[in-house]
């Protein structure tokens, strides 16, 4: 299938387009920065544009069949809005193409860890924490209100390593805290459920 990866050239994003093309799928990219991108798969489409730019998401989602938002906002840059509009313009640009799956990665932080200056495995100022936490919850509530078949994804803080195969997925809140997670392992549940039912329309929590 054609799976667009916004935020796909670096972290989160490079793995899942690593795994997605192991998996057979084809591939589009989309990033602010093509050159921050060295592929280590080849036949990668790539489209140089901004999540918060209406054009640049409609060029991108035009013939997907399914996109992952794996966009991760460094601390240092304004934002405080950049989740939930990059969601919004996503969502209104698979409406207009027919495009079903969104799996949308955010952080635990999104349930409350990044009040606490966690956000997707990186202390942060904590006024930037809960500016980011603020905006992951605005930007889920954004997908839940879709009509799209989405997942939203709330990963522990994570590690750099490959994937696993270890790690839990739960559907309800912890009695502790979650466990660091490899990035591979989040990648690999991520292109695991481009087409499978099982968790569509859920939140879940992935711990190591």
């Amino acid at each position: 299938m054609n799976v667009l990866v916004v935020g796909g050239t670096r972290g989160l994003g490079r793995a899942v387009v690593v795994a997605a093309h192991a998996a057979g799928h084809t591939l589009t990219a989309m990033a602010r920065d093509a050159a921050g991108f060295a592929a280590p798969v080849t036949g990668v489409r790539m489209v140089v544009g901004d999540a918060g730019d209406a054009d640049d998401v409609e060029r991108a989602v035009a013939g997907q069949h399914a996109v992952v938002w794996a966009v991760s906002v460094p601390p240092g840059r304004d934002g405080a809005h950049a989740a939930s509009r990059g969601a919004a313009l996503v969502i209104a640009a698979m409406a207009r193409h027919g495009v079903r799956r969104l799996v949308c990665v955010t952080c635990a932080g999104a349930g409350g860890a990044a009040r606490r200056g966690l956000v997707r495995g990186r202390l942060v100022p904590p006024a930037l924490s809960r500016a980011l936490a603020e905006d992951a919850l605005r930007q889920e509530a954004a997908v839940r209100a879709s009509a799209a078949d989405w997942i939203l994804v709330r990963p522990a803080v994570l590690t750099r390593g490959a994937a696993t195969g270890l790690y839990q997925v739960l559907t309800e809140p912890p009695a502790g805290p979650l466990r660091r997670i490899a990035r591979g392992d989040v990648a690999e549940f991520v292109v695991g459920n481009l087409e499978a039912p099982d968790y569509v329309r859920r939140i879940v929590l992935l711990s190591g």
